[in-house]
């Protein structure tokens, strides 16, 4: 529930917001400039775990990646992780108990294995193997499974395991550009290519049933929740249409959202709301759509950043983070809150306008 630093937004959010991050984030660190990356918040709102690249010590030697974790409120950003290797795409467990990540060694194309550890960063395992190199994976919302995708030796592949590293079980083969866990734990949706074409495939987990294929030109992002699985259309229309697909018969509905710019990523965030990202020329902006009113609000408006990854949201969808670049900054993490204040003035680092702030500081 992740690409090469570029200041040409249409290209950044392509490859930013519509892959799963984490798994291309480790393979993009080489630049020599430290970079705040895929800011995840906790599931009660009141932390915010992030990766951060550093600066090499030579243009020999690979800069290393680790997690840091400040409050949502702002203050001292603190490492988590403090190893020769590249860590990223920091996940939540749904309690809240426990943060999953890739860590790939410090050298051309290595393999990224899941590790988790406690929420207070004691110590971390390693849940995978070696064999697989994870690009991305996601914690069930009973917290209880891991799935994932491997490439490597292994194959390209979506595997599910308990969140111990037991009992891994290959589903599918082939791409999966993007996947989503289904409410109850029982099913994943994801999205392959199929004759060039990106479609959605529901999968049981427990391989009981056949795949049921949702037949429709999709972008590579979904997002699963009790109100349905939501999609981006692919087509090329004025109305870019969120598509609502309702459980159990895959019956179909369409959201048309008329913009400026065009949506790149979407997300359920609870009371049938969804978290909608846009992108126009140079400018990125987020909103939420209330789906049975069509109301939508701007929650993060044009001008502040350019968005580089998906936003995180707490569990209650009050509360959010996202990553963003200014022409001053690398990427920042930028939070916000729903509902928005009627009045305010613009903090001391001058976000504008509020609740919007930046709560870290790559210069510093």
């Amino acid at each position: 529930m992740a690409p090469p630093v570029t200041t040409r937004l249409g290209l950044f959010v392509a490859l930013a917001l519509v892959v799963n991050a984490g798994g291309l984030a480790r393979q993009n660190d080489l630049n020599n400039r430290p970079e705040v990356r895929d800011a995840q918040l906790s599931p009660d709102g009141s932390s915010v775990v992030f990766s951060r690249s550093e600066a090499a010590r030579d243009s020999t030697t690979m800069a290393p990646t680790g997690l840091w974790r400040v409050p949502f409120a702002g203050g001292d950003a603190q490492r988590i992780t403090a190893n020769a290797s590249h860590d990223s795409h920091p996940r939540w467990s749904p309690d809240g108990g426990q943060i999953a990540f890739l860590s790939a060694p410090l050298r051309t194309n290595a393999p990224g294995r899941i590790f988790t550890m406690p929420a207070d960063a004691r110590t971390a395992r390693a849940v995978t193997p070696g064999s697989f190199d994870v690009r991305a994976f996601e914690w069930s919302p009973s917290g209880r499974r891991i799935a994932f995708v491997s490439g490597g030796s292994t194959g390209v592949a979506l595997w599910v395991m308990n969140a111990n590293g037991s009992d891994q079980r290959r589903l599918t083969t082939g791409d999966t550009a993007a996947f989503a866990w289904a409410p109850d734990d029982s099913a994943i949706a994801r999205v392959t290519r199929d004759a060039g074409r990106l479609r959605v495939e529901v999968v049981a987990v427990d391989k009981t049933a056949a795949p049921r294929v949702i037949f429709f030109a999709v972008r590579p992002r979904v997002s699963w929740s009790r109100d349905g699985i939501a999609l981006l259309d692919a087509g090329d229309t004025s109305a870019r249409p969120v598509v609502i697909v309702d459980q159990p018969g895959l019956a179909m509905r369409e959201v048309s959202i008329v913009a400026a710019g065009r949506p790149n990523d979407v997300a359920w965030i609870g009371g049938g709301r969804l978290s909608l990202t846009f992108a126009s020329n140079a400018d990125s902006w987020i909103e939420c759509l209330t789906v049975a009113s069509g109301e939508r609000i701007t929650i993060m408006p044009p001008g502040i950043a350019t968005l580089t990854t998906s936003p995180s949201w707490s569990i209650d969808g009050n509360r959010y983070v996202a990553v963003g670049r200014t022409q001053s900054h690398a990427g920042e993490v930028f939070a916000g809150t729903v509902p928005l204040p009627e009045s305010g003035r613009p903090d001391a680092v001058g976000a504008r306008p509020p609740p919007v702030r930046r709560i870290t500081f790559s210069d510093q």
